[in-house]
């Protein structure tokens, strides 16, 4: 077992700080009298965040959250900290802030704020994450707080799923709204995976009767100018290729 994690307080007495249910069950269904436990010092919870920080660790080391618990446990830490550290922004600024500089890429390197990088850097470094990890649980927090019930009592969702969506372009509203029920029924990540690729191949749009030899014949008409050594040259030849990729263009757009 995990031993639980307290705080002594300076006149002796100790605070639990992480372990609670581990400290229930040991106290009042094994009748214990003394459990192991980490003790932090008082001043150590004086940093900005600390508290937070340990209690979200244990949960992950005991995979006591699930994957809404915990993303809106790590959001809500990572948009205070950074507040606390670069200035007030609300909870909707603050996810356009992300946005705008390039985390939910999905790439470390396409984060353009220097502060940003740092700091996000930090926050997989302490509760232990790789980048993507923290990149789909943000994404997932970025949900309205409308759906925040229903993250929470999402049993099933794994960051496999949030991977998964968050690759194909679905927004954290519409996961939550419409593929949280259907992995809540047994959807695998995998089985997401495939089923957005058939909803995305429907909503393309069907090739017309003869649109295919256009394109062809468009394709092949750019490669024959790219391999031509006389367009550059010859005025007369670059009219004539000028009216006919109009003439193909309009028979296109006439389909």
């Amino acid at each position: 077992m995990h031993p639980i994690v307290v705080t002594e307080d300076a006149d002796g007495s100790y605070k639990l700080v992480a372990g609670y249910r581990r400290l229930c069950a040991v106290r009042d269904i094994l009748g214990w009298e003394a459990v192991y436990a980490v003790v932090i010092p008082e001043v150590d919870m004086k940093e900005e965040g600390k508290l937070t920080r340990i209690q979200i660790s244990e949960n992950v080391k005991r995979k006591d959250l699930t994957t809404g618990e915990l993303a809106i446990e790590v959001g809500e830490y990572v948009y205070k900290q950074f507040i606390a550290i670069h200035g007030q922004m609300d909870r909707k600024q603050f996810i356009n802030y992300l946005t705008k500089n390039g985390v939910f890429y999905g790439r470390v390197n396409r984060v353009k704020d220097e502060n940003l990088k740092p700091f996000l850097l930090k926050v997989c470094s302490d509760f232990g994450f790789a980048w993507l990890k923290l990149v789909s649980l943000l994404w997932l927090w970025s949900a309205d707080e409308k759906y925040r019930n229903k993250l929470l009592e999402a049993k099933n969702v794994e960051i496999s799923h949030c991977t998964v969506a968050h690759s194909h372009g679905i927004s954290p509203d519409e996961f939550v709204e419409k593929y949280v029920p259907k992995i809540e029924s047994g959807l695998s990540a995998r089985e997401l995976n495939q089923l957005l690729k058939n909803e995305k191949s429907k909503k393309e749009k069907p090739k017309v009767a003869g649109e295919e030899k256009v394109l062809q014949k468009i394709t092949n008409f750019s490669s024959a100018i790219k391999r031509s050594k006389y367009v550059k040259y010859n005025p007369e030849l670059r009219r004539r290729i000028a009216e006919e990729l109009r003439r193909l263009a309009d028979e296109l757009e006439g389909m």
